[in-house]
């Protein structure tokens, strides 16, 4: 009878043990909002935390342009949804730190495939939103072949609403990038 105690404490203490261990599935979170040019990108799109993902190490997830300082436009891919969002903001007076309302001068997008079709969502006259540049740093940096390599350390955050052409809305909060942006 001694026996079959020890026996069966051991076994709950053993059980014990073994649940003690689970941990929760991680959630991706946010990256930090920085500006050192570290190519990061992420928001909340409907509440759910939006990381671009890649499927290959050669595939380009973020992909940020300038053209001088009037134009920049980012791309951040999840390859495997296949889903994308697209930022771009054009200012003939040149781009700098500061906020920029939806129409402003700011436009805002997204992209995915369901069910073998694309679903648009646009930010048009009737959505809200806003982008803010807390840095842009043009450079010019000697690339790999030697050749002189121009852009931009673009930082920021966003926030937006975008309509489908099928009259379904998203929501974008808490967006927020650290890009090398090239010519």
């Amino acid at each position: 009878m001694i026996c079959l105690r020890a026996v069966c404490g051991l076994l709950v203490a053993g059980l014990a043990l073994l649940a003690s261990g689970c941990k929760d599935i991680l959630q991706p979170s946010l990256p930090a909002a920085t500006q050192e040019g570290k190519d990061t990108f992420g928001c909340l799109l409907d509440g759910k935390t939006w990381l671009p993902t890649r499927k290959h190490t050669l595939d380009d997830i973020l992909e940020g342009h300038v053209a001088g300082n009037k134009l920049f436009g980012l791309k951040a891919e999840d390859n495997y949804t296949p889903a994308n969002f697209y930022l771009s903001i054009a200012d003939s007076t040149g781009i700098k730190p500061g906020t920029y309302p939806l129409r402003a001068g700011f436009e805002g997008s997204y992209d995915v495939v369901q069910g073998g079709s694309t679903a648009w969502y646009l930010s048009g006259a009737a959505n809200q939103g806003r982008l803010t540049i807390t840095k842009f740093e043009p450079f010019a940096r000697t690339g790999p072949s030697g050749a002189i390599v121009k852009g931009a350390i673009v930082s920021g955050t966003f926030e937006f609403t975008a309509s489908s052409s099928g009259s379904q809305t998203i929501t974008v909060r808490e967006g927020r990038f650290d890009v090398n942006a090239y010519q």
